[in-house]
């Protein structure tokens, strides 16, 4: 099941008071899947996690005119830089999700010390008229 139509069944479900059931993308978010179903069916509405709670992910939910939901904000250090995407559960999880996308360029790294150019100096040879004894 494409991620579009997921999310599709997954608001008419949420439309319809039917609990949240998790889609496997991958491993990372079918986990927190599970974690935010289990969470909803239990409470009622999804579990936040904050900015430092695990590594690299932080998961808040939303409450709109329409129904609930819930967005993950992934990010992951790669050789070039940090990268960062968002998906997620609910009424606005298409609006709001967007692939992995380069938020901070770590390649090109500023140094500390001023280059300084070569310079080359050159004395031309003068003839001063002064005569040498051998």
């Amino acid at each position: 099941m494409d991620r579009k139509l997921a999310s599709a069944v997954i608001a008419g479900s949420l439309a319809m008071g039917g609990a949240v059931v998790a889609v496997d993308f991958n491993s990372v978010e079918s986990t927190l899947g599970r974690e935010q179903s289990a969470y909803f069916e239990q409470n009622g509405k999804y579990l936040q996690v904050k900015k430092g709670e695990r590594q690299g992910i932080e998961v808040t939910e939303y409450v709109a005119p329409n129904g609930k939901g819930y967005q993950v904000l992934e990010k992951e250090q790669r050789e070039d830089g940090i990268y960062q995407r968002s998906y997620g559960e609910g009424v606005e999880a298409d609006g709001r999700s967007y692939d992995w996308t380069l938020i901070e360029d770590t390649s090109v790294v500023a140094s500390t010390t001023p280059v300084v150019p070569e310079v080359k100096v050159v004395v031309p040879k003068v003839d001063l008229g002064v005569a040498t004894s051998s």
